[in-house]
């Protein structure tokens, strides 16, 4: 969990410097992207998912390529969608449903049309590894000496009468409290005292 929210808040940290940011502002976003509300309940219950420094990354990369000029920013930006590809698959799969307005995004930052083409090109060279790794993941989910045929992995995390929700969606759930003040949801404690 905390090695999570470090790649989240250097994410964003790397995205507010690409941006023009001072070092200040951007450490200041940083710890907000990486200690919000929602890792801090996530970091309770759906460990993996902690990990939303795919956002930043994304549009880290997409920035690069409409921006930049050489291979470089290409390696740059295919990096960047290489490691926003080892987010939780959840993640990736909600991410897709984005790509039309991701794409909006990348052509709006690329300028004016006569651009787009070679934006375009540049691209989806850059997207290249990330495509690669994604499909080698869905081809490859399990090592072979983990999966056992004819076995289902119940998750161990207890079950609820029928109808009813599993009590970590209203023990762990962020309320508008959480959003102003520490981490009451797991405790007076809060990770992020700042």
């Amino acid at each position: 969990v905390v090695v999570l929210m470090v790649l989240d808040g250097l994410a964003m940290y790397m995205l507010g410097r690409h941006l023009g940011w001072s070092r200040s502002l951007s450490i200041a976003i940083a710890i907000a992207w990486a200690f919000n509300a929602t890792t801090r309940g996530r970091a309770k219950v759906h460990m993996s998912l902690v990990g939303i420094f795919h956002v930043p990354l994304v549009f880290l990369g997409l920035l690069l390529v409409a921006k930049g000029k050489g291979w470089r920013s290409i390696a740059g930006a295919a990096a960047c969608f290489a490691a926003a590809a080892t987010v939780a698959h959840y993640y990736l799969i909600t991410l897709t449903f984005l790509v039309p307005w991701l794409l909006v995004y990348l052509l709006i930052s690329a300028g004016p049309s006569s651009r787009w083409l070679r934006v375009g090109v540049r691209t989806a060279a850059a997207a290249v590894p990330a495509v690669m790794l994604v499909g080698w993941s869905y081809l490859k989910p399990l090592p072979p000496d983990f999966i056992k045929p004819g076995t289902v992995v119940t998750p161990s995390t207890g079950e609820a009468q029928a109808g009813q929700p599993h009590p970590f969606m209203t023990l762990f759930a962020a309320r508008p409290v959480d959003y102003v003040t520490g981490d009451v949801g797991i405790g007076i404690t809060d990770w992020n005292p700042i």
